[in-house]
């Protein structure tokens, strides 16, 4: 069966840009995110909302690797907010969590979007 990702936005009018990502990201659903984030405009800060990943595999590291080179490229930052271990942890191994900033809630990555991009 294949994997079944999801990715919506939840408040696209205001800045940061609030998405909601679920479910499987693996080799199979990771090009689709991929697409979905690389459709989404590079004006704002976005915050992306993790709470329901089930599994996160190296393809959607590249997927998120890529929407933020490309939100960095246009002077904004991209925070993942209410990031469970499944996330965090290879992240983590990979030496990522600078380069993709992870917060316990949503209102402290939407807080560290006002801070100066840095990387």
């Amino acid at each position: 069966m294949p994997a079944v990702a999801s990715l919506r936005v939840v408040a696209g009018r205001s800045a940061p840009r609030l998405l909601r990502l679920g479910g499987e990201i693996d080799l199979y659903s990771a090009p689709a995110v991929g697409e979905q984030l690389l459709a989404i405009p590079a004006t704002d800060d976005v915050v992306i909302e993790m709470f329901d990943v089930r599994f996160f595999g190296a393809a959607a590291i590249t997927a998120l690797l890529e929407f933020r080179a490309r939100l960095h490229h246009a002077g904004h930052t991209l925070q993942l907010a209410a990031v469970p271990r499944v996330v965090r942890r290879p992240l983590d191994l990979l030496a990522l969590l600078d380069v993709l900033p992870c917060w316990t809630l949503t209102t402290e990555a939407i807080a560290a979007c006002a801070r100066p991009v840095t990387q």
